[in-house]
């Protein structure tokens, strides 16, 4: 009845037998529903099922994962994150634009059914494996090739750096430091890289962090790394492996790619720079950042010996592959190591027959480098192309 007494509306309630709904199970044509935990019964005390959400890919947006969902009658569905907090459709990104929220490991569904007490809770999961370590961000741009988050602030916490990166399932992350320590608190450094490890320890690949530029630092944040599509080039000892004891100065530094404006050099252990010349046990690759006021050195791991290279009976078939490629002629004992185009191990095989099959099924398409030892040296490193 309206406030003057003048118009009235009824409302006739409308149930069934069986009360109010305690479906709480969504479905799909799309992806792939399970639940996992059923939840328990309103007479019990209320414990929220467990459910997931699979078949997309990391980079799918949100709100593509809802529009491909249905829900049951009456039911409420809320998006939260793994503290419980609402995650939003749209952020706010580096330069306060706009964008669209994409799907990680850390978003979750919570599915109440009409009853208001049946629940569960779905966790999106984006395909991946076990053996992959990457990092995305809503917040700050992530470059996967180049191995680089772009435009952190100045002035970033590590806390606020952390809470806007968020790892592939199952993988974890820490920031450290030049010396490899890792950073819990204070302020993000120039320097520091952010360290994710693959779920199955295998793969571990090191971002580094370019910020963003102010009024007293106009330019952005320059950096010094190489990245390489030869050489397996690990980030956090900062090591480079696979070059040939043969290998030329001039040779090697074509096979190298440094950081945007950085330079790059070979010098001898009095740190004197070579210019011509084989690479030789105790030189070192020397990066300077644009500005001048990052160096950072590599070592050289073992030199391998190209005529042991060429003399063994190892081959790599079929090579291009489309999935899996055979490696035979190894013996069991063997190691093998397979790293990606930014240098990051991705496989590492102890090898148990004469012929080994390596799957790059969930890698995407590019050039690989296998890595063939006997654990005491090098017998062979070979290109392999996934198409």
């Amino acid at each position: 009845m309206s406030a003057d007494s003048t118009n009235i509306t009824k409302y006739v309630l409308s149930v069934t037998d069986e009360g109010l709904s305690s479906n709480a199970v969504i479905t799909s044509t799309r992806y792939k529903v399970t639940i996992e935990q059923q939840p328990k019964s309103a007479s019990e005390a209320a414990e929220a099922g467990v459910g997931n959400v699979k078949g997309f890919d990391y980079g799918t947006a949100l709100r593509t994962i809802l529009a491909n969902i249905k829900v049951p009658a009456g039911a409420s569905l809320t998006v939260i994150d793994g503290d419980g907090a609402y995650v939003p459709l749209k952020t706010l990104n580096f330069d306060t634009a706009y964008v669209n929220v994409t799907v990680n490991s850390d978003i979750y569904l919570s599915v109440v059914a009409e009853n208001g007490v049946t629940e569960i809770v779905y966790q999106l999961l984006p395909s991946t494996s076990a053996s992959e370590a990457f990092v995305l961000s809503d917040i700050y741009n992530v470059i996967q090739k180049d191995v680089l988050i772009q435009y952190v602030p100045r002035g970033t916490s590590v806390s606020t750096l952390m809470s806007n990166l968020v790892p592939n399932a199952g993988a974890t992350m820490k920031l450290v430091n030049k010396m490899g320590q890792q950073r819990m608190d204070g302020g993000v450094a120039d320097d520091d890289k952010l360290v994710v490890t693959s779920k199955d320890g295998s793969v571990t690949k090191a971002y580094f962090i370019s910020k963003l530029a102010t009024d007293a630092v106009p330019q952005t944040t320059y950096l010094a790394y190489i990245l390489s599509n030869v050489y397996a080039v690990d980030q956090v000892v900062y090591t480079v492996a696979g070059v040939s004891g043969t290998e030329t100065v001039s040779s090697f530094l074509t096979k190298v790619s440094p950081a945007t404006g950085a330079s790059v050099a070979v010098v001898d252990k009095t740190g004197s720079v070579k210019i011509n010349g084989d690479i030789n046990g105790g030189d070192k690759v020397m990066v300077t950042s644009a500005d001048g006021k990052m160096i950072v050195y590599y070592t050289f791991s073992s030199l391998t010996s190209a005529k042991t290279i060429e003399s063994n009976n190892i081959e790599l078939y079929p090579n291009p592959t489309n999935g899996v490629i055979n490696v035979s002629g190894v013996k069991a004992g063997y190691r093998i190591q397979v790293y990606n185009s930014v240098g990051a191990a991705i496989r590492d095989i102890n090898v148990q027959s004469s012929i080994e099959r390596i799957s790059l099924s969930n890698q995407p398409a590019g050039m690989y480098m296998i890595v063939v030892s006997d654990n005491s040296k090098m017998l062979g490193r070979y290109k392999a192309l996934k198409q």
